[in-house]
């Protein structure tokens, strides 16, 4: 009689692990088919914000030139002028020395972080965490200065005083190592 219960007991667990088993399989194909729509969605609005820019192609080209002088020839004949969209990137000077700033600070970033990376010890984590947080703090103050009303120079004194800073933090952080 023991027997014939303990195998019936048994039965009735195996029965409900295989249901459990097949609830886990059913959530996890939920969770990755979820995992797909928010990457769908992040990728729709990252291109929501950013659109990518739109490259003209040869034909393209010749067709706007050929609209161009179209337009043109009709401004001379009608005295009215269109305006023309043309999309030219604002690369100023400020903006040049900031990107290059910022490129010196990932540099910077990468090299004390390949050194905390080969190092021994617990907190090696915890300091690559905060070599990476204030680089991204100092982009964002770079960025911050660029978009000042400030003259050229007070803004590369503004940007190198961040560049100095964060690199000096970076060596405070790589030698508690």
């Amino acid at each position: 009689m023991r027997k014939k219960v303990l195998i019936t007991k048994i039965s009735e667990l195996v029965d409900t692990v295989n249901s459990l088993q097949r609830k886990l399989d059913d959530m996890l194909r939920e969770n990755t088919e979820l995992k797909e729509k928010v990457k769908e969605l992040s990728a729709k609005q990252k291109e929501e914000i950013m659109p990518q820019p739109q490259v003209l192609k040869q034909e393209d080209s010749e067709q706007s030139a050929t609209v161009t002088e179209t337009e043109s020839t009709e401004e001379s004949l009608t005295g009215e002028q269109t305006e023309t969209n043309t999309f030219e990137p604002d690369l100023s000077e400020w903006v040049q020395y900031g990107a290059v700033a910022i490129g010196t600070i990932v540099q910077e970033s990468v090299k004390y972080s390949g050194k905390l990376s080969s190092a021994e010890g617990e907190s090696k984590k915890e300091l690559l965490s905060l070599i990476m947080g204030r680089a991204e703090v100092a982009k964002a103050e770079i960025f911050s200065i660029t978009e000042s009303d400030n003259s050229l120079e007070v803004k590369k004194e503004l940007i190198d005083g961040v560049v100095s800073e964060t690199v000096d933090y970076f060596k405070s952080v790589a030698a508690q190592i």
